[in-house]
Formats: structure tokens, C-alpha cells, sequence
């Protein structure tokens, strides 16, 4: 009985937020190791699925190299922030945790990251990425705004 396919066709769709069965009591068919049993009419051909389901490929061929310019702007960055910006933008931001890093604060949504000084930012790990300090709307703002004050040059335009 273990081997059998179960009675019912394993196909659902979605109709009004609930999930409905087929209920077909066609001829059953195992579809790969993972695909579930389905119905003559449901089940899946060869051509719907992608050729090698299981290839990853990685997205980039090779890690970015940080160039002489770049590490010339972090250094900068470190010796002018002294620590993370978080608490000093904005008091309700909390206490610091973790290690130092860099935020690259783009002109608006959508924009090129740009790696100098005029686009840069010092902050703790848990403002960074832990606590989403640092992509909320109002704070990408008070980064802007302190970027904006510090170099106003870069960010005219």
C-alpha cells in the first residue's frame, strides 16, 4: 500500500482564497521524485518544467575586488563617522550591537550605488541588518540629510 498512488489527484488551485482539490479518479502518474501524483489532465509534461530544475548558478561569476579608490573612501569614512551614525541621526534608533559596517546611501530608490565618501555611512550590525534601521524610509532620510549637509556638492542635481 506504500507504493500505491494516493486516490485522489494531488492538483489544487486556488478559488477565493481557499485551496480546491481535482477529486479526478483518472489513471495516475509519478511525476519525478518530487512532483506529486496527478490525474491524466493535470499532470505535467516534460516540456512544462525547466530543463535542469537543480542547477544553481551563482549571480555573480566572481566577488567585486574593492579598488584602491574604494578602500581610500572606507578608510575616510571610518575617521569621520567614529563609530555607528544610527544613534547620532536618530535617538529613538536604539543601542548598538555587533561590528562596524558600511552603508552605501544611494540618491533615491533605485539609483547607482556609489562608492565615495558623499555616499557613505558607518553603522553597527543590528542598525544595518538586523533591525532594518537602515532601509526604512525615514532613516534612508536622516542619512540623506546628513550626507546632503556634509557634501553638498555631490548630492546638487
Amino acid at each position: 500500500m506504500s507504493g500505491e498512488p494516493p486516490q485522489r489527484c494531488q492538483y489544487k488551485w486556488m478559488v477565493s482564497g481557499v485551496y480546491r482539490r481535482c477529486g479526478a479518479g483518472a489513471r495516475w502518474r509519478l511525476i519525478g521524485k518530487t512532483q506529486p501524483y496527478r490525474c491524466d489532465e493535470h499532470r505535467l509534461l516534460a516540456s512544462d518544467l525547466p530543463a535542469d530544475p537543480l542547477t544553481r548558478r551563482p549571480i555573480r561569476a566572481r566577488p567585486h575586488r574593492v579598488t584602491d579608490e574604494e578602500r581610500a573612501a572606507y578608510l575616510a569614512v571610518e575617521q569621520r563617522d567614529q563609530g555607528c551614525m544610527a544613534p547620532r541621526l536618530d535617538p529613538a534608533a536604539g543601542p548598538c550591537s555587533g561590528r562596524l559596517t558600511r552603508q552605501h546611501v544611494k540618491d533615491g530608490p533605485g539609483g547607482p550605488r556609489v562608492t565615495d565618501e558623499a555616499h557613505l555611512l558607518m553603522l553597527c550590525e543590528h542598525h544595518h541588518i538586523w533591525s532594518g534601521w537602515a532601509t526604512s524610509k525615514a532613516a534612508l532620510a536622516l542619512q540623506r540629510d546628513y550626507l546632503r549637509r556634509l557634501y553638498p556638492e555631490a548630492w546638487a542635481g
